[in-house]
């Protein structure tokens, strides 16, 4: 392990365990982020998302990510993830062990794909819009 006492300190937060699953919950922002920088990859398997904030964030950390092929998902991503339907458990197996034979330079293409995609999905961005929305409405 890269960081150890990072590890340990997850490991002692609020976990369930189910096999080879570690279920974490109530971890802080900077645990999230330390996470998602050692994850192989962020896979999110949700039916449906409003957001899509932690496939942005993922991104951002330069962490590949496996999802749901639910239209928010690709659009958000495009070529940038790899998809498998949420509800078939064998299309989810079949999409994390194509991920797991990836070569490393693919794992980069995956990412620089997703990060070109997701490059005005971003806080300041989104404020920017807000802020013109603002100025341009006609006050009555």
């Amino acid at each position: 392990p890269k960081n150890q006492r990072q590890i340990d300190f997850i490991k002692s937060s609020n976990e369930y365990k189910e096999g080879n699953i570690l279920f974490l919950s109530g971890l802080s922002d900077g645990v999230i982020i330390n996470l998602q920088d050692y994850a192989s990859a962020y896979i999110m398997p949700s039916l449906s998302e409003g957001m899509g904030l932690g496939l942005v964030e993922a991104t951002s950390r330069n962490t590949p990510v496996i999802c749901s092929n639910i239209e928010f998902m690709q659009k958000v991503m495009g070529d940038g993830a790899i998809y498998f339907d949420p509800e078939d458990s064998v299309d989810i197996s079949k999409k994390l062990v194509q991920f797991t034979n990836l070569t490393s330079n693919q794992r980069n293409i995956l990412v620089d794909k997703a990060t070109a995609k997701t490059k005005d999905y971003r806080w300041e961005n989104t404020a920017i819009e807000i802020y013109e929305s603002i100025l341009n409405q006609e006050i009555f």
